[in-house]
């Protein structure tokens, strides 16, 4: 493969995790927002207690989140340690609030400096991808941690599918009160069976 094509497939993969990381974004907002009078149409059909149904999910979302973690950790790791640190520094050179006081963009490269120190902390390979493309900063990726950056985005994907398939995503998304009621309906009826 030339380094070209190389160079616009990495490019496709950030652009398209961004994409995914916004709508994410957006559908746990939405979540958020309707969480509460989904539980209260639970009750209402004879569900559980308001705290059950909410520890419960929660519960579920904290152990998806840390399976992702671990998952991701690992390929991270490796990753940052083949570059990500070097990167990092290159990044700092350029946006770090003492080298940037004279400059004309220094808002927006303080901007960049605090994304980039969270990217380190949270090892968002994507971010500081994403960042040293702003910046105009080279860096290098090879097959193997392309097929990386590729895993993480499918299984981002499979995350976000998770959640659209969830019974209160499913209740957001319905086209009227009788299919609501319906899936409320349901909701209650599998989760009483596991209880």
């Amino acid at each position: 493969m030339s380094n070209r094509l190389l160079e616009l497939e990495i490019q496709k993969i950030l652009q398209e995790y961004k994409l995914l990381l916004l709508d994410e974004e957006y559908k746990n907002e939405i979540i958020s927002i309707n969480k509460t009078e989904f539980i209260n149409e639970i009750n209402k059909k004879g569900g559980f207690p308001p705290e059950e149904p909410k520890a419960h999910e929660e519960e579920k979302v904290e152990e998806s989140i840390e399976d992702d973690v671990e998952e991701e950790e690992l390929d991270e790791k490796t990753f940052i340690k083949e570059g990500m640190k070097k990167l990092y520094r290159q990044i700092v050179k350029l946006t770090h609030p003492d080298k940037t006081m004279h400059k004309n963009n220094k808002k927006e490269l303080s901007e960049l400096y605090i994304r980039s120190k969270k990217a380190m902390v949270t090892m968002d390979v994507y971010e500081i991808l994403t960042i040293c493309d702003r910046l105009d900063i080279d860096y290098s990726i090879d097959i193997k941690q392309k097929s990386m950056l590729e895993e993480n985005l499918y299984k981002k994907k499979q995350k976000l599918k998770s959640l659209e398939e969830s019974f209160i995503w499913l209740w957001i998304k319905a086209k009227d009160d009788v299919e609501k009621e319906s899936i409320v309906d349901l909701f209650v009826k599998v989760h009483k069976k596991n209880i």
